[in-house]
């Protein structure tokens, strides 16, 4: 009989009123500090613990449920996936004003090499010279220089984070040019398209060894001014058709593409 009483209680959804009952509060009370001494078999406690006990299912069994939901349902489940993870990261080139930026997908499973490659074919570099990654540690925080061996086997998503979301990429040890990198998006891929893509993008790229930011300046400086003395020099190094302020992102072209 208990039974069915602690089940028609529980089905009409007035356990929290009844367990706020005074004279239910009270009866747990005495309970608790042995006033009632040994219960009797038709004493009201054990369907009281049984409530409680039933309260406390009942809510793990909800928490589950919201849990399962949030995993399973969202759309943060798909880019958990395995290689289903598509990374947006903006890439600066550092010094210049407006800036040199670019806008780039790429897998989160490709390798730093793969980064490295991209920036490559999206700023217009030729890979002539060194290079480097600078990033934080996703564990201890601290930088750490990426040697070039292990850009073959360390995954983009292993070093990029939400949490962890910058680094430095260094091309030519000599002009200098260092890349902010900043991931801004962490979405799903679409498996019928072919990454790395370039987006969107502003103002063309400086080209190889041109003497690094300062040198760049300079030559800009210059291309105003067609008395200037290197004038002639200067068009024949940018070329003619060289523009400063051109960038079409459907002229980019990867040389390594993934599916």
């Amino acid at each position: 009989m208990e039974d069915e009483n602690l089940a028609a209680l529980i089905q009409s959804g007035k356990v929290d009123e009844f367990l706020n009952d005074e004279k239910v509060q009270n009866l747990i009370q005495e309970a608790s500090e042995g006033i009632l001494g040994n219960p009797r078999e038709d004493t009201k406690t054990p369907i009281i613990m049984d409530l409680r006990d039933e309260r406390k299912h009942q809510q793990k069994e909800k928490d589950k449920t919201q849990q399962t939901f949030f995993q399973t349902d969202s759309e943060d489940s798909e880019i958990l996936k395995p290689g289903n993870s598509l990374y947006q990261l903006r890439i600066d080139l550092d010094g210049i004003r407006p800036p040199v930026w670019r806008r780039i997908l790429i897998p989160g499973t490709g390798t730093m090499r793969d980064l490295h490659q991209a920036i490559q074919d999206v700023m217009g570099w030729e890979d002539y010279h060194l290079h480097q990654f600078m990033v934080d540690d996703p564990f201890s925080g601290q930088p750490i220089t990426m040697e070039n061996h292990d850009e073959e086997t360390e995954k983009i998503e292993d070093w990029f984070t939400m949490e962890n979301p910058n680094g430095i990429y260094i091309y030519d040890f000599g002009d200098n040019w260092e890349h902010i990198i900043e991931l801004e998006v962490i979405t799903h891929r679409d498996k019928k398209a072919t990454y790395p893509q370039c987006i969107k993008g502003k103002r063309a790229c400086p080209p190889e060894d041109c003497g690094g930011v300062g040198g760049y300046l300079e030559m800009l400086d210059t291309l105003k001014d067609p008395k200037h003395e290197e004038y002639e020099e200067t068009v024949e190094w940018l070329g003619e058709d060289f523009n400063p302020e051109h960038f079409n992102p459907e002229d980019v072209i990867f040389k390594d593409t993934h599916e």
